[in-house]
């Protein structure tokens, strides 16, 4: 499952959340895409629009294992990336 990279949801109810929702948004993201073939988001789109929300997720996918990973980002833990 595409998912796999994020690990298990942390134990922690802030990351948890960050997990869960930054999880459900790359889910959505794929379904809308309709992407099945690549892992993570797939290739970015190539109108301005599309290309502008893989960014924001891809972005926000980042800021996750920044957090996850204890890599600085410990006061993201606390608020949804």
């Amino acid at each position: 499952m595409w998912v796999r990279p994020f690990g298990p949801p942390p134990t922690s109810a802030p990351r948890r959340h960050a997990w869960a929702s930054t999880a459900a948004f790359v889910e959505l993201w794929r379904t809308r895409q309709a992407i099945t073939a690549v892992p993570g988001l797939g290739p970015r789109p190539a109108d301005s629009g599309g290309a502008a929300a893989c960014d924001d997720l891809d972005a926000r996918v980042r800021a996750l294992a920044h957090v996850l990973l204890d890599l600085g980002g410990a006061h993201l833990a606390a608020t949804e990336p």
